[in-house]
């Protein structure tokens, strides 16, 4: 039906036409809802948490002259965002930070 519905058309309708119209409306909608539901999960975001990049000992004691001149800070964290076929996913890597006692020096793992 390529014609757009009227108030008047309608009520001109037999009732069996207008029971007929409304299920196949219902149809329609559940097809519809469902496909919808179909791109909603191919599109949902999966986020992936890697292994946090540590600095070694060796490099802390390079770097601070001694593990006790230095202290961790609050990981840094990096997110990329990967398509795949069937969506999005995201990809959080969390690098760890260490700065000197006295904050005149910083280091961090190298990111992979």
């Amino acid at each position: 039906m390529n014609d757009k519905l009227t108030p008047e058309k309608l009520n001109d309708l037999p009732k069996d036409d207008l029971i007929r119209l409304t299920l196949t409306l219902q149809d329609q909608l559940s097809q519809v809802n469902a496909r919808l539901d179909n791109l909603t999960e191919q599109i949902a975001l999966a986020v992936v948490v890697l292994p946090t990049n540590d600095v070694s000992e060796e490099d802390r004691i390079r770097e601070f002259g001694s593990l006790d001149n230095c202290r961790r800070m609050e990981d840094a964290v990096y997110r990329r965002l990967i398509y795949i076929p069937a969506g999005w996913k995201v990809e959080e890597a969390h690098v760890a930070v260490y700065c000197s006692r006295i904050q005149t020096a910083a280091a961090r793992c190298h990111r992979e």
